[in-house]
């Protein structure tokens, strides 16, 4: 900081708080990366859910201020969308529902056997997941964060109705406003292969760029 400070000493005072909170933006972002770690590594080292979710929103600083034409966000998608991005549980949830659990919070002698694990499933597709038994918080029994959620097999249709055609149809839509001539979900592009891209565009020169989009 006094390295700072000396070299803006020829700027103005408006100028040096600038450089200050670019500073500190610096240090929040550093400590908030150890902070999240610190988290998975509490959590289940062998999952870093918290940090793959956080790097997921890294760079989106637009969502909250974007204005949307004839459209209205419920207030439960709006909750889910805040949660997430701060990395807070969509349910209520509590120590309790960990492996922990399978100790009842106490650690197991080594020369004790350690209990049954614990199975949950997904009430929607059936899938399973087995907590192995410990004697310290990891991995939820159940799913309070909604990651299952976005993967279940039983949630494409409303995944591909409402998130992955929606943004199809918003990246056509920039690809026309700058001139480009666009396409989606074109047959035969791809050779010996049935898959269609979600969006082409083709430049002035014929160039075409195949996009995908995944959600």
């Amino acid at each position: 900081m006094p390295a700072l400070i000396t070299s803006a000493t020829s700027s103005t005072s408006r100028h040096l708080q600038h450089k200050i909170s670019e500073r500190l933006d610096q240090c929040r972002q550093i400590q908030l990366a150890f902070d999240i770690r610190a988290r998975d590594r509490a959590h289940d080292p062998t999952h870093p859910r918290f940090m793959a979710t956080y790097l997921s929103h890294c760079g989106d600083a637009h969502w909250l201020a974007t204005i949307l034409t004839d459209i209205t966000v419920p207030n439960r998608l709006m909750e889910i969308a805040t949660h997430r991005r701060l990395l807070a549980p969509l349910q209520p949830t509590s120590s309790l529902e960990t492996r922990r659990i399978c100790n009842d919070h106490q650690p197991t002698p080594a020369t004790l056997p350690l209990p049954s694990p614990i199975t949950y499933y997904c009430r929607l597709c059936q899938a399973s997941f087995t907590a192995e038994p410990s004697s310290t918080a990891s991995y939820p029994i159940v799913d309070p964060y909604g990651d299952h959620a976005l993967g279940c097999r039983r949630s494409l249709p409303h995944r591909t109705t409402f998130w992955h055609d929606p943004l199809r149809d918003a990246y056509a839509s920039i690809g026309r406003m700058v001139g480009l001539r666009t396409r989606t979900e074109v047959t035969g592009m791809i050779p010996d292969n049935s898959k269609r891209p979600d969006v082409v565009f083709t430049t002035d020169d014929g160039t075409e760029i195949i996009t995908d989009v995944v959600t």
